[in-house]
């Protein structure tokens, strides 16, 4: 072991080495399995199945321990009693100390100390944490930032749950975040993540009007703009002055923001129902721009961008 990483070295001739990262099963050719536990549950929970089950965590088991923050080997056992399996071979009337002797010794689970669990305070929060090991991370109150190496096509994001689940492609290295504003990566992409549907279209905005992600000075800026009383006209007339649109024909400008925030041009119906609104003084510049970032079109079109969850602080 070397910090939060296992080395395997082949006892062959060849001495070949593989560095191992945030993984958890090793399956050989033959022979028992290596597990790798990052906390005492971890090691529990593969000793309970193995020992009394004859098998290995199931991927779905192994997540669900990982990802249950600050369990503990008492959590596991109850769980481990509750299984179909256990109380079909009559386990769950053992003992907490038979069914962990020899836990600890097991020559077959690594354990690895590590920190997975990160969790913010009031302030804005911003800065880079290592990929590798899982990480947990709950950015907590604040506008909080976190800073990856690399570009937007280096990860691949989901929500899971109330978390939004980040892996690195090039060699699966995970962390989960929960409670954060803004993915700004190395490149200067961002991903915007918005808690309602107010700054989802605030996010978008961006995109209409300049062009490109927001930046996080702009991101922050726009946040504390939405946690005050605050003027949505003056907010656009904002964006418009830093945007050097406004010298654009109607039809310029409209074809402008549909390539901006669609990612294509608007067709001839709807050039020509959108000149009649504009012309007509039906709608201004700044709230067509709205209409259309705020579209599920538009959504859809920059979700690798701007993504949105309800619920998070």
């Amino acid at each position: 072991m070397h910090g939060n990483t296992v080395t395997l070295t082949q006892a062959q001739a060849s001495g070949e080495t593989d560095t191992l990262t945030d993984v958890e099963l090793v399956r050989f050719a033959s022979g028992p399995s290596l597990a790798i536990a990052y906390s005492d549950a971890e090691a529990v929970a593969h000793h309970l199945v193995r020992t009394w089950l004859g098998r290995d965590l199931t991927a779905a088991e192994g997540n669900a321990v990982q990802n249950s923050t600050g369990a503990t080997a008492e959590d596991v056992l109850t769980l481990f009693r509750s299984l179909p399996e256990t109380i079909k071979l009559g386990l769950q009337d053992k003992t907490n100390h038979e069914l962990l002797s020899g836990w600890d010794t097991d020559p077959t689970i690594i354990r690895i100390d590590a920190t997975r669990d990160f969790t913010g305070g009031a302030e804005n929060d911003q800065g880079y944490l290592p990929l590798g090991l899982a990480i947990n991370v709950d950015g907590g109150a604040g506008d909080d930032v976190l800073r990856i190496p690399g570009s937007r096509d280096d990860v691949y994001l989901e929500f899971s749950g109330d978390r939004l689940e980040l892996t690195q492609l090039s060699d699966g290295a995970m962390l989960d975040l929960k409670n954060a504003e803004m993915i700004a990566f190395d490149s200067d992409e961002t991903v915007a993540i918005a808690h309602n549907q107010t700054e989802g279209i605030l996010a978008r905005l961006a995109h209409s009007f300049f062009d490109r992600d927001a930046t996080v000075a702009e991101w922050q800026l726009g946040l504390e703009t939405l946690h005050q009383p605050y003027d949505a006209n003056a907010i656009l007339d904002w964006f418009q002055q830093h945007a050097s649109l406004q010298a654009l024909s109607d039809t310029d400008y409209i074809q402008t923001i549909y390539n901006h925030t669609l990612g294509r041009s608007a067709t001839s119906d709807e050039l020509n129902q959108q000149l009649t609104q504009l012309e007509s003084h039906a709608i201004d510049r700044n709230w067509f721009t709205v209409e259309i970032a705020q579209s599920d079109e538009a959504a859809a079109h920059l979700i690798g961008s701007v993504m949105q969850h309800e619920g998070w602080i």
